[in-house]
C-alpha cells in the first residue's frame, strides 16, 4: 500500500508502506511551497491530487506529474472541493475564496472572494480568528470554529451566513476567558459538534439561530487539549496535543485510547481498521485500531503537514495473527513496527508490534 505525504518544506513524498521507503517525490523547497493539505479531485472517475500550498494550488496526476497550478492568496488554513470541481479556500481571518477547475481547458479559473456582508473577513486576528472548518455531506455548508467567537455556518452556494450560535454561559461571563474551539463537524440530526478548550464536545442545533448548546460531553479522558475530531465507521476519533487517539462511540461514550507521541499530529486518514497520522516530529505512523500501543512508524526527515492515499486505492495491510505462529517478531519492546516475512505467501508484511 502507498501513502502520499506533504511537509513544511514543500515536498510531496509517495511512501511504500511495505518497503518503508520513499518511492517518488514532487515539489520545490521554500516557505512559499509549504504543503497545507492534500485533497482528491475526481475527473471522469479518475482520482487526481489537489495540493494546497502556502501560495498556490496545484493539480497532480497519480504519478505526481503537474497538470496545472494557480497562485492564491498566501497562508490558507484549509480547502474543500466538491463534485463540481468548485474549490473553497478559507483563511484564519475568515476570508473565503473560490477557485473553479475548468475540465475542458484543463486550468484553474481565477480565484474570487465570496464573503457576504454578514460574514466579512475579520480585521483584528489577535482577538478573534478561525481555528478550523468542516464541510457538510452535501458540500453546501461550511462550519467555522474560532478563537474568540462562537461557531458559525456559512452557506457556500448561497454565499451568506446561515447560522450563528450564541456565546456560551460560563465561558466569558464566569470564567473570564475567551471562547476557544479547536475543531468541529456536522452530525446527522441537523446539529454540529464542536471541540472546546475546556475538554468538552458541545452539540448545537442548527435549526435555531443564536442557540446555546443542547448537550455537552466531557472529554476528560484526555489529559491535554484535543485539536482534531474525525468521524469514521460509526465512531469518532479525537487526537490531542500528545498525538494520543481517543475513540468514542456514536453516542459519544468513551471506548479506548491509543497511545501517541509528543509530536503534534497535523493530519489523519483512515482505511478499514487502520489509522494513519503525520506529525511535526517527522513521522508517518500507522495504527491498528485494536492495538493500543505500538504503531508502524517511518521517519520522513521533514515536519509533516498532510496525508492522503495513493490513487485512492485502499488495500488491506495484513497484521499478526496470534493463532498462526508463522511470524518473526523482532524488537517489539523498542516500540517499532516491523516488516516480517510470511512463509506461507512469501510476501513482506507490515507488522504492528505487541508485547509478546
Amino acid at each position: 500500500m502507498q501513502i502520499i505525504t506533504g511537509d513544511e518544506t514543500g515536498l510531496l513524498k509517495l511512501i511504500d508502506l511495505e518497503k518503508k521507503e520513499v518511492v517518488r517525490k514532487y515539489g520545490e523547497q521554500g516557505k512559499e511551497f509549504k504543503i497545507i493539505q492534500i485533497l482528491t479531485l475526481k475527473i471522469s472517475d479518475i482520482s487526481f491530487f489537489l495540493v494546497l500550498r502556502e501560495e498556490s494550488l496545484v493539480l497532480l496526476d497519480n504519478e505526481l506529474n503537474e497538470i496545472t497550478q494557480i497562485s492564491i492568496d498566501a497562508s490558507p488554513l484549509k480547502a474543500f472541493c466538491d463534485s463540481n470541481h468548485d474549490i473553497y479556500i478559507i483563511y484564519t481571518n475568515r476570508k473565503i475564496n473560490h477557485v473553479k477547475y475548468d475540465q475542458d481547458q484543463n486550468i484553474f479559473l481565477q480565484q474570487a472572494n465570496i464573503n457576504s456582508q454578514d460574514f466579512l473577513p475579520l480585521t483584528n486576528c489577535k482577538d478573534k480568528y478561525v481555528t478550523s472548518a468542516a464541510i457538510s455531506n452535501d458540500q453546501a455548508l461550511l462550519l467555522v470554529t474560532y478563537f474568540g467567537a462562537p461557531p458559525s455556518i456559512f452557506n457556500l452556494k448561497q454565499k451568506k451566513l446561515q447560522w450563528q450560535s450564541r456565546n456560551v454561559k460560563n465561558d466569558e461571563l464566569d470564567l473570564q476567558v475567551k471562547m476557544h474551539d479547536y475543531d468541529g463537524l456536522f452530525l446527522d440530526d441537523y446539529s454540529v459538534g464542536v471541540i472546546t478548550t475546556h475538554l468538552t464536545l458541545r452539540i448545537y442545533s442548527i435549526l435555531e439561530q443564536r442557540s446555546q448548546p443542547v448537550a455537552e460531553h466531557s472529554l476528560k479522558h484526555s489529559k491535554t487539549k484535543i485539536k482534531i475530531i474525525r468521524p469514521y465507521n460509526e465512531k469518532y476519533y479525537m487526537i490531542n496535543e500528545r498525538g494520543e487517539i481517543l475513540i468514542y462511540k456514536k453516542n459519544f461514550t468513551f471506548e479506548r485510547m491509543i497511545k501517541g507521541t509528543f509530536g503534534a499530529v497535523r493530519d489523519v486518514a483512515f482505511n478499514k481498521e487502520y489509522i494513519y497520522t503525520v506529525s511535526i516530529d517527522r513521522f508517518l505512523r500507522v495504527y491498528h485500531n485494536e492495538n493500543v500501543r505500538i504503531p508502524l512508524s517511518i521517519n520522513l526527515s521533514q515536519r509533516l503537514q498532510a496525508i492522503n492515499f495513493y490513487c485512492a486505492e485502499y488495500k488491506d495491510i495484513e497484521i499478526e495473527k496470534k493463532q498462526e505462529k508463522i511470524w518473526t517478531i523482532q524488537n517489539v519492546k523498542r516500540g517499532q513496527g516491523q516488516i516480517c516475512w510470511n512463509e506461507k505467501t512469501h510476501h513482506q508484511i507490515a507488522i504492528f508490534g505487541q508485547d509478546v
